[in-house]
C-alpha cells in the first residue's frame, strides 16, 4: 500500500509528483509540516499513493525509458543519414 507524498519544488520533482502529492518550497519547514499533516489526515491518501505509483511507473518506468531511448536513437540515426 502506497501513501500520497510531499516533496520540494525543485528540479524535475514537480513533474514526478504530479497532482498526486503536495509540493512545498525548499527550506520552508512550516509549509512542509502542514503538508505532512494534510497527507496524514487525508482519508484517501492510499488511493492517491497508488495512483501516484501507477503514474510514475507509466511515465518513468523501465519499459517507457527504454522505448524513449530507442526512439531517440532511431531519430538521431535518421537525421545523420543512418551512419
Amino acid at each position: 500500500m502506497w501513501s500520497a507524498s510531499n516533496s520540494n519544488k525543485v528540479g524535475g520533482i514537480p513533474e514526478q509528483v504530479s497532482e498526486f502529492g503536495i509540493l512545498v518550497e525548499p527550506g520552508n519547514s512550516s509549509e512542509l509540516a502542514n503538508a505532512m499533516l494534510k497527507i496524514l489526515l487525508k482519508k484517501d491518501r492510499y488511493r492517491y499513493g497508488n495512483l501516484s505509483r501507477q503514474y510514475a511507473l507509466n511515465k518513468f518506468g523501465t519499459s517507457r525509458m527504454i522505448d524513449l531511448h530507442i526512439n531517440w536513437y532511431k531519430t538521431m540515426l535518421g537525421k545523420n543519414g543512418n551512419q
